[in-house]
């Protein structure tokens, strides 16, 4: 894989975009983040990843907590119950994600998994996990 960083005007980004598509159509292009292009084989990307890390861990999915940002998370997003965004996660990581926490800028997700600790140590649900009253 490659990463594309993209310092131009950022209208002019989605052109480029599709301009590397059209020139490699064998590679995806996802936006980890604003500016930012993830180069991959096409088919490839965390979720496909993501049967194998699971049978490796000798878990289930329900019991895997994921935390993202990106577009290029989405995949995970779809395929996993337990989803949580950073609160600067990109509009469709966040539009996708079942809980959210602080930015990163805050360490929402060290916060978080502060909180998870403590919960789990308690026989409690994470704070960030209830759903709103």
């Amino acid at each position: 894989s490659a990463t594309i960083a993209f310092l131009g005007d950022a209208g002019e980004f989605p052109a480029l975009i599709q301009r590397v598509k059209g020139l490699v159509p064998c590679f995806d292009c996802v936006l980890p983040f604003a500016g930012w292009c993830d180069i991959l084989p096409a088919g490839v990307n965390k979720g496909t990843a993501l049967p194998q890390l699971i049978e490796a861990a000798g878990v289930i999915p329900d019991e895997v907590l994921f935390f993202g940002d990106g577009d290029n998370d989405l995949p995970l997003y779809g395929a996993l119950e337990n989803t949580v965004a950073v609160a600067n996660a990109m509009p469709a990581a966040a539009a996708a994600a079942r809980w959210h926490v602080g930015s990163c800028e805050e360490e929402g997700m060290a916060v978080a998994l502060e909180e998870l600790a403590r919960a789990v140590q308690a026989g409690e649900t994470p704070l960030f996990m209830r759903d709103p009253a």
